[in-house]
C-alpha cells in the first residue's frame, strides 16, 4: 500500500555504513528496525559513486560493501556536492536519519538538526537526535 510506504522512515546511509555489518558482525537490517521501526535505504549518487570508486582501487572489503548495496537496492537520489554534504542535505529533505561512523559528519549533521544512527561499542545502532550539552 501507497500508504504504508509514506510511514516508513529514511534512512541515508554515508559510505561507510556499507563497511559496518562486515567490520563488526551486526545485522544491519534488524539493528535498524530495532531503533527507527519500518525503514527505507536512501544513498546519494555521490556516496554510490565513492562505493564504485573504492572497488575499482581495490580498497580491501570494497567487494563486501558493494554487496550489500546490491542486497539492500536502496533508492539512489541525484544530490550536488560532496558526499559528506550530499547525506546531511537529503535526510533534511526527507525528514530521515543519517547512519555514519564518522565522527565529522555526525557532529555536522546533529548541528544541523539532522538525527543520526550510529554504532555503539561497537554491537548496536543507536539514535541521537541532538548534540548532548
Amino acid at each position: 500500500m501507497a500508504s504504508d510506504r509514506l510511514r516508513r522512515y529514511p534512512v541515508i546511509l554515508d559510505t561507510n555504513a556499507f563497511y559496518l555489518p562486515f567490520q563488526f558482525n551486526i545485522n544491519l537490517d534488524s539493528e535498524l528496525e530495532r531503533v527507527v521501526g519500518s525503514y527505507d535505504y536512501l544513498v546519494p549518487n555521490t556516496v554510490v559513486s565513492e562505493l564504485e570508486g573504492l572497488l575499482k582501487g581495490r580498497e580491501p572489503k570494497s567487494r563486501e560493501a558493494m554487496s550489500l548495496y546490491d542486497h539492500i537496492s536502496p533508492e539512489v537520489v541525484e544530490v550536488m556536492g560532496p558526499a559528506d554534504h550530499a547525506v546531511i542535505e537529503l535526510a533534511q529533505e526527507r525528514n530521515g536519519a543519517v547512519l555514519t561512523q564518522d565522527s565529522l559528519v555526525r557532529k555536522k549533521a546533529l548541528a544541523a538538526g539532522v538525527p543520526v544512527i550510529f554504532l555503539r561499542s561497537g554491537k548496536h545502532l543507536v539514535l541521537q537526535r541532538s548534540e548532548p550539552y
